[in-house]
């Protein structure tokens, strides 16, 4: 037997404790446990007394010790290519359109006037989306689809019909579908949210960029000083009234750092402690992104303040998560096979910060359509296949890193280290002062 290369040891509370970035077990290492430790090279199991033997079948079950010929870089490897290339799931980002109704200063996508702003989904496109998701549908495969944009919204009706078409065919074929939407959240109303459910969108996600006064700032609509977050709030209510589960995200900046409890508060007081709330830094994505390069938090600045958010999240009753967990089978559409981005125009984009862009396309879901009845499924493009043949274990940094499981090199495009990397330890001695009900939350 031998040590696992993903075991951590930090001192807290007066106990040594250990935990394994691979299985996510965290445990107190007391004497008999390091006793054991200390000696595994060197142990005769049949030799051992019992309650040493059951100690070192729990530290074997929990990770911490492993078989001589066990490479976990291997098995990493193995588990992440697998889960890279499964088919249970055929996993579609649908734009119905690259027009947005909000101005966001920041936002990766830019100014779309030179990127068909004006076009809508088509009846041959979705046609084209529909006949993809049949041809999967019928081998018994499931349909996650993720609305996005651009705005969704804006083109309610393709999103109706295309829900429709693509329902039907999983009824036909007794499969699961399941969607969500990503909007802004502006146009949602009663017949909205009646539609949703009609559709079957489970979940929406809407984002926030502080209290009223800072949020009115950012995320404002287009020619228009209006602010919006009166209508965002309102209409989060009616999604939640409406059976369809809300998500919060809230951005993080070097303005707004310091009032994220404030508008915490505000979601607490409407009652909406029940949905799902994440705060996350915004991030340098592309070039569009520069001009507001002076409010972006970095990685390293955002862990500084982000257990102090769940903390905060926690105490007003929000639902949260915070321990670390292995992200091997995680995989977003840049890096996955049976996974696309698909715009209005029916092009096909290998990352959500290229859609629209001129010249970003991976290719188009009528060639890909072709192909699939020429029982060709391959992407010949050399942009798609640097992303699906990405790997973080061929970067030496990532591959000998002990927190390589709970990344996974995170984004493919930005290659940053996760928050974990910075506060890994402050997040497992709170969890473990929360097991021990020395915080209360």
């Amino acid at each position: 037997m031998k040590h696992s290369r993903y075991n951590i040891f930090f001192e807290h509370d007066g106990h040594k404790l250990i935990f394994n970035s691979l299985t996510s077990v965290f445990a107190v290492a007391d004497g008999k446990f390091m006793n054991l430790y200390n000696k595994i090279d060197t142990i005769k199991e049949s030799e051992l007394e019992e309650d040493n033997k059951k100690r070192l079948e729990a530290m074997e079950k929990s990770g911490y010790i492993i078989n001589d010929d066990f490479n976990e870089l291997d098995y990493i490897e193995f588990m992440y290519q697998k889960s890279k290339y499964d088919s249970e799931y055929l996993k579609l980002t649908i734009m119905p359109t690259y027009s947005c109704n909000f101005a966001c200063p920041y936002c990766y996508e830019g100014n779309y006037d030179n990127r068909k702003t004006n076009l809508m989904m088509t009846t041959e496109v979705e046609d084209a989306i529909a006949e993809l998701c049949e041809n999967y549908a019928k081998k018994g495969k499931k349909i996650r689809i993720t609305w996005y944009g651009g705005e969704p919204l804006l083109v309610k009706n393709s999103i109706w019909s295309l829900s429709k078409k693509i329902n039907d065919i999983c009824d036909k074929y007794k499969t699961k579908s399941l969607a969500y939407m990503i909007t802004n959240g502006y146009l949602i109303d009663e017949s909205t949210v009646n539609k949703m459910k009609e559709s079957r969108i489970e979940g929406v996600q809407i984002c926030f960029d502080g209290p009223p006064d800072l949020h009115n700032k950012s995320r404002k609509l287009k020619n228009s000083s209006k602010g919006t977050f009166d209508t965002l709030l309102n209409n989060l209510k009616m999604l939640k009234a409406g059976g369809i589960k809300v998500a919060m995200r809230v951005h993080a900046t070097k303005e707004n750092e310091t009032r994220v409890k404030e508008l915490l508060e505000i979601f607490a007081k409407e009652n909406l402690n029940d949905c799902l709330v994440s705060i996350a830094p915004i991030r340098n994505y592309a070039s569009e992104c520069s001009k507001q390069f002076d409010l972006f938090l970095d990685v390293k600045e955002f862990s500084k303040k982000e257990l102090e958010y769940i903390v905060d999240i926690l105490k007003l009753g929000f639902k949260a998560t915070i321990y670390p967990l292995p992200q091997i089978i995680q995989h977003c559409v840049a890096t996955s096979e049976h996974a696309y981005m698909i715009g209005p125009d029916g092009n096909l984009f290998g990352c959500w910060t290229d859609a629209g862009k001129p010249g970003k396309e991976i290719g188009n879901i009528f060639e890909l359509i072709k192909k699939e009845k020429e029982k060709d499924q391959s992407i010949d493009n050399s942009y798609y296949l640097k992303n699906i043949l990405y790997t973080p274990l061929k970067d030496k940094e990532c591959a000998d890193c002990n927190i390589l499981p709970l990344c996974m090199g995170t984004c493919v495009t930005l290659k940053t280290c996760p928050t974990l990397k910075y506060n890994l330890f402050d997040v497992l001695k709170f969890e473990y002062d929360r097991r021990k009900k020395k915080v209360i939350v």
